[in-house]
């Protein structure tokens, strides 16, 4: 935690919000080559952003039911391959309601396990630092707003709008590679200690009430238990490892 692997995860997490930020500014670069390629109004094409960023936001709900059951990289996983196959639909269908359920719910769907599964694998990672994993986090939605804008502008100008679609499609794609990097983080060993005290204390009040007069048992009894206490010393205790640590 807070260390080694952590920072790779911090790394993979910044770059999945920067692949959500295409949600946020690449659909207004594209409304108006949309609407003057296709004979619908630019009111009904803008329905798709709008049905895009609801259920981008309305499905978190569900994905983090689906991130505590099957872990950030399958969520990653399943949310990749939702927007790639949506924006690759929206490049070749020329019905805006089937863009509707591409572009929008699908793709929008995919964009929120990036979004959700990014801050709770940095999350799960960090525990001190987890205010500055979480703002340098963010810093990757706010650098990918900033370069989503020309990025879609120049694929739009080069290889006009289906075609660029087609492109967003396969950039996309790249978070399969960074689902690889979300390892589940390491369980933490249970501290055994507060536990072993507790028997411990046990262990000596049974003692002393055994060895306290009036002697309620037989001193065989006594020294099988002395035994047995022993025994338990040791084996919770190693000669390596002082009984210090009680203190």
């Amino acid at each position: 935690m807070d260390k080694g692997y952590a920072w790779v995860v911090m790394m993979a997490t910044c770059l999945l919000q920067i692949l959500y930020s295409c949600l946020l500014t690449s659909f207004g670069i594209f409304l108006v080559d949309i609407t003057e390629t296709t004979a619908y109004s630019t009111g009904r094409i803008a329905w798709i952003g709008a049905i895009g960023a609801t259920f981008c936001g309305v499905s978190g709900a569900f994905t983090g039911n689906f991130i505590d059951r099957y872990g950030c990289r399958k969520v990653v996983i399943v949310g990749s391959l939702m927007i790639s196959t949506g924006y690759l639909l929206s490049a070749f269908v020329r019905n805006v309601n089937i863009q509707y359920f591409s572009l929008g719910i699908l793709a929008g769907i995919g964009f929120n396990c990036y979004a959700v599964s990014s801050h709770v694998a940095a999350s799960q990672w960090f525990s001190k630092r987890k205010s500055l994993a979480l703002s340098i986090v963010m810093f990757g939605m706010s650098f990918g707003i900033f370069i989503w804008g020309p990025i879609a502008r120049f694929l739009s100008f080069t290889f006009a709008w289906r075609g660029a679609m087609f492109v967003i499609a396969g950039i996309q794609l790249n978070g399969l590679v960074i689902a690889l990097l979300l390892r589940p983080p390491p369980k933490e060993k249970k501290p055994i200690e507060e536990q072993v005290k507790k028997e411990l204390e046990v262990l000596i009040l049974f003692h002393l009430y055994l060895t306290t007069p009036p002697y309620p048992y037989h001193k065989r009894t006594l020294v099988s238990f002395d035994v047995l206490f022993l025994v338990t010393l040791i084996s919770v205790f190693p000669l390596n490892n002082p009984i210090h640590c009680l203190h």
